[in-house]
C-alpha cells in the first residue's frame, strides 16, 4: 500500500509547495506565471517528483512483505519523516507571506502617512520593515517558540511522521490560499486546527480536550487584552507627543 501511497503523498507535498512558491515567491524574479501555468508547473514537479519515488519504493521494499508488520511501518514512517521536514518548511514559507505581512503592513502604513502626510490606498514595503519583520519571528521562535512547538507537538494529540505531514499540507493550502485571497490569519492558530483535525480523524478520545480547551480560551482573551494595551499605549503617546 505504502508504495502507492506514498507517491501521491509526495506528488501532494510538491505540487502544494511548488505552487505556494511560484505564486508568492518567485515575482521579484520576474517569473510571473498565470494561475494555469502555475498549476501547471507545481503538477508537473509534483507528478516527477512521485515517479521517481515510486520506482525506488518498488526497489526497495520489494522483498519486504514478508517482514513484521510493525518493521514494515516503522519504515514507511520513515520515509515520511523526510516528508515531514520539507512540508514543514512550506509551513514556514506560509508563515512568512501572511504573519508577518499582518505585523509589517501596518507599520509600513504609518510609515507612508508619516512620510507624506497622505493615507494612500496601497503602499511600498521597505526592505529593512520587512527585515524587521523577520527578526521579530526569529526572536519569537528564539524565546518563546518552543513553548508553542510544545504543544503543537506533544500536548494536543500523538503525531507520527505521516500525520505531520497531512497537517503541515492542511495548514499550508489553507495559509497560502488566504494570503493569496488578502486575508491575514494566523497560521499558528490554522496549524492547530489541522493538528485537531489529524487527532480527530482517529475518534474525539485521540485528542487532548483540556488543551484544547485551553488554547481556545487563550485566542479568546488575546483581542480585548491586545485592545486595551493598544489604548495605553495610544494614549500614553498623545499625552507626551500632543
Amino acid at each position: 500500500a505504502a508504495v502507492i501511497g506514498v507517491p501521491v503523498c509526495v506528488f501532494l507535498t510538491l505540487f502544494v509547495v511548488s505552487l505556494g512558491t511560484i505564486f508568492k515567491g518567485l515575482k521579484n524574479l520576474t517569473l510571473d506565471l498565470n494561475a494555469v501555468e502555475s498549476f501547471l508547473a507545481s503538477g508537473v514537479v509534483g507528478l516527477i517528483g512521485a515517479v521517481i519515488v515510486y520506482a525506488l519504493l518498488r526497489r526497495r521494499w520489494a522483498a519486504q512483505q514478508s517482514l513484521p508488520v510493525e518493521t514494515q511501518l516503522d519504515r514507511v514512517e520513515a520515509v515520511f519523516g523526510i516528508l515531514v521536514i520539507i512540508t514543514s518548511c512550506s509551513v514556514a514559507f506560509s508563515h512568512g507571506a501572511n504573519d508577518v505581512a499582518n505585523a509589517v503592513g501596518p507599520l509600513a502604513g504609518v510609515i507612508e502617512i508619516v512620510n507624506t502626510n497622505q493615507v494612500p490606498q496601497k503602499v511600498g514595503v521597505e526592505l529593512w520593515v520587512l527585515a524587521l519583520g523577520g527578526l521579530g519571528i526569529v526572536l519569537g521562535l528564539g524565546t518563546y517558540g518552543y513553548r508553542v512547538m510544545q504543544t503543537v507537538g506533544y500536548k494536543i494529540t500523538e503525531i507520527t511522521p505521516s500525520r505531520g505531514v497531512a497537517a503541515d499540507l492542511g495548514a499550508t493550502v489553507t495559509v497560502l490560499a488566504c494570503t493569496r485571497m488578502g486575508l491575514p490569519i494566523s497560521t499558528t492558530h490554522t496549524l492547530i486546527g489541522a493538528i485537531i483535525g489529524v487527532g480527530m480523524a482517529r475518534g474525539i478520545t485521540a485528542v487532548d480536550r483540556r488543551t484544547i480547551t485551553s488554547i481556545a480560551l487563550s485566542w479568546l482573551i488575546t483581542v480585548p487584552i491586545v485592545g486595551v494595551i493598544t489604548m495605553i499605549f495610544f494614549t500614553v503617546a498623545r499625552f507626551f507627543l500632543g
